[in-house]
């Protein structure tokens, strides 16, 4: 689903925020998608571009989400010591 339009169209700040994180979570499902079908380069496209969508929304519940993503399947893929970066990173956003 291609959200741009929606995503560059006229609104509220207040609609713009709650657009912004609507996309974040499509982008994150598509993140999870990718990594539980496998292709784990893409699932981590995904997860850091719905951050990147998070924090320019400034919804920093929904950009910890992002980071969450990324930090299970670095775990998941056995690279423990990788959360560190994403976690320490929402700590101070």
């Amino acid at each position: 689903m291609d959200v741009a339009r929606w995503l560059n169209g006229r609104y509220t700040e207040a609609t713009g925020r709650e657009l912004f994180a609507d996309a974040v979570e499509l982008v994150r499902l598509a993140g999870w998608m990718a990594g539980d079908e496998g292709h784990q380069g893409l699932a981590q496209r995904y997860y850091a571009h719905s951050y990147r969508l998070a924090a320019e929304a400034g919804h920093a519940e929904v950009a910890a989400t992002a980071l969450r993503g990324m930090a299970v399947q670095a775990i998941d893929l056995g690279h423990r010591a990788a959360t560190i970066s994403p976690t320490t990173k929402a700590r101070y956003a």
